[in-house]
This record gives structure tokens, sequence and C-alpha cells, in this order.
């Protein structure tokens, strides 16, 4: 046990967590047996921490095993105050709380949800099922196949189906939120001492292809704004899902991390999916057009088969479009802090294990690939503001 699980142990006395495991698991008397909490790493959310408690219960003389994972969101400054900002705090709890996440349309499912604590007015804590991937998060192409269909099938039910959430805790105008937060790299009021700082990691040449992104984006949002609407988790990754079998043979995704969830448009859904595939090393460079194509044929298949009907194009444009701004403008919102004190952001381990901890080597792959999306999407540009 590290020093985080022994930490959360000093913190919370026997007799709390007997009564917490009774309330998540069912088993009204059990006793504790054993137990053991070890921190969930992963990701770049500074505002939540993630423990799986694990142990064995005796209920009726029967020994019960037992796991479970505990969410707890603390309250922090900046978009965290805004329902429908980038990450309100409170967004992830409510939508558990609520029963929303519960009454989702088949495609994506969420983990069952044992209950939702408000610890103080700053701090809540969601105990979830503790989900597993059948095939231990290792993906194929085929997979990945599976994984967006069944999303097409999710996002899908807007356009046929299901009305458009009203819930006010929903996020929206997402990527267009999440890529401002990148304002200061352009803004011209860095102190010199900033500019050196940041061009240490942005070169020259990375900065005039930003700035071009940064020049043309609200052509690029405006045309995704256009499109048609739905529900999205909005970081629909390998890392977030699960992929599992129903006892009909019969594949079934869940997704954890809620927390961007909200309204966006069709076809915005894969840039997480298909863009991370790519970083984290799970599909190689040399295929990304096909494996575009593969995904997106999925997809449409998912959104037919549920009685939508949406433009090829308009997909492959969201695709494209939303990949490059995340990823290129609206991950920059997430470094910036670390450029401006001198760490580079690309030496960190603990959010992207994938990368064995240092993937400044693929700068330029990845510069080549935000060149070819943004050439991608320029052309289909005009075709999706009609």
């Amino acid at each position: 046990m590290d020093l985080l699980g022994k930490n959360f142990l000093e913190r919370h006395d026997r007799e709390h967590l007997k009564k917490s495991f009774c309330e998540v698991s069912g088993y009204e008397e059990a006793a504790l047996l054993e137990w053991d909490c070890r921190p969930v790493r992963g990701g770049l959310e500074l505002a939540s921490s993630i423990y799986r408690l694990t142990g064995k219960a005796l209920d009726s003389r029967k020994c019960v095993p037992w796991s479970v994972i505990l969410k707890i969101k603390k309250m922090v400054g900046g978009t965290s105050f805004d329902p429908e900002g980038v990450r309100f705090w409170n967004r992830e709890a409510m939508a558990y709380q609520t029963g929303f996440l519960a009454n989702l349309p088949k495609g994506l499912s969420s983990p069952k949800c044992y209950g939702v604590f408000q610890n103080n007015e700053q701090e809540n804590w969601i105990w979830i099922e503790d989900l597993k991937d059948d095939f231990d998060g290792k993906w194929t192409e085929e997979h990945y196949a599976v994984v967006a269909h069944q999303l097409g099938f999710f996002n899908g039910a807007y356009l046929s189906i299901e009305p458009i959430p009203g819930e006010l805790w929903l996020s929206r105008n997402w990527l267009r939120k999440y890529v401002e937060g990148a304002a200061p790299l352009f803004s011209g009021d860095f102190l010199e001492s900033e500019q050196v700082l940041v061009r240490k990691f942005l070169p020259d040449e990375l900065m005039e292809n930003y700035g071009q992104y940064w020049k043309t984006r609200n052509q690029f949002l405006d045309a995704i704004d256009h499109l048609p609407k739905c529900l999205c988790h909005q970081d629909a990754f390998r890392r977030n899902l699960f992929l599992q079998k129903n006892e009909s043979g019969e594949f079934e995704i869940s997704g954890i991390d809620w927390t961007y969830m909200g309204i966006a448009t069709i076809g915005q859904e894969l840039a997480p999916l298909v863009g991370m595939a790519v970083f984290e090393g799970d599909i190689s460079p040399k295929k990304i057009s096909s494996f575009i194509d593969r995904i997106i044929g999925c997809y449409l298949e998912g959104i037919r088969e549920v009685g939508g009907n949406v433009d090829e194009d308009h997909v492959r444009y969201c695709l494209l479009a939303t990949w490059l701004y995340r990823y290129a403008l609206g991950a920059l919102s997430e470094f910036l802090p670390f450029l401006l004190v001198g760490v580079d952001p690309l030496s960190f381990e603990e959010p992207f294990p994938e990368t064995g901890g240092d993937f400044s080597e693929q700068v330029d792959l990845m510069s080549s690939q935000f060149r070819w999306l943004y050439s991608e999407a320029e052309r289909l540009l005009s075709y999706c503001r009609l």
C-alpha cells in the first residue's frame, strides 16, 4: 500500500468504512474481515482522486470478496463554477445522483453507482462499480470498430428517438471553450521570460502552424456548431471505456469519467477515440486514413440502425476538425501552466503510461498529423457550411 492509500485509511475509521461498504454493497450487516485501498492513477484531472477499495466481508457466515471504486471530486477555481463549462466540478456527481447515467440509450452505459455523498460543500464522494475490460484494454482495430458502432448507436438515438437533454449542468460549446484556454499563447501579453520558456518546448515552426489554426478557429468551430447535435460523452477513448461481452455474446461498452459530458455535434465523439488510439500507439500513423474510414463507416452503421441519418462528410469533418483543435490547441491550455514554470509537460509518465513517460520524440510526428488534419478539414469546410 503506498502513501496515498495509507493517508486515506488514516482519515477514515473502520466504522465509517464499514457503513460505506454496507451502503454500496447491499450487505446490511456485513462485517469487514480485511480490506485495502490503493489510488488509481492516470489522466490529467487535478480536481479528483480515484481509489480502488478491495477486501473480504462476512455476511450470514459467508465470505464475500468485494471491490469498489471511490472517486472524490473537489471544487477548484476557473471554469469549475460554470455549470456549462469545460470542467464543472459537480457535473459527474449530479449525473450519477439524479439517475441520468442510469437511463442512457443503448450503445453506451455507465458503471452502477452505489451512492453519491457530499463530504463537504466542496467535495463529493462517488462510489461506483469496479468495471473490468474483457480484453484487458488491449484493443485491436476490430475492437475499435465495435466501439465506434456502439457510439454511433448511442449518439444516433438523439437524431431519431431521444430528445436533446436540457439539464443545466451538461456542458455546451465545450470544444470552443476548451480551445479558448490557449488564448494566452496568442495574446501577445507574455513577458519575454515566459516566451522563452514556451518556445523551449514549442519551436517557431510549430508556433507558426498553431498560429494559423488559431486565426482560423472560428471558421472551423462555427461549421461544427452548424451541424446536428446529440448527447456526447466527449472523452470516449480506450482508457475511459470498458469493452465487454454479455451473456448473449454481444458487445457492450461502459464509460467512466463523465466530467466533459454534454451537448455536442454528431461525429465529435470520434475525435478522442481515434486521436488517442493513434497517440497511444494502438494504431500505426501509417494506417490513419484507412482507420478513419473504417471507424466512420461503423459509426454511421450504428446511427442508421437506430433510425438516424447524417451526412458522411459532415461526420468526417467533425472528427477531423475536433481532433485538430482539441489536441493541437485545446491541449495547450492543459500544458500551459507547466510551460510557464519551465516543466516539460511531455515528460509526465503518469497521465500517459503507454508512452513510457517520454513522447517528446513524437512532437514532429504529431505536428505532421495536425497539418494533415488541417488540410483535410479545410477541404470539407465549405461543404459543411452549406
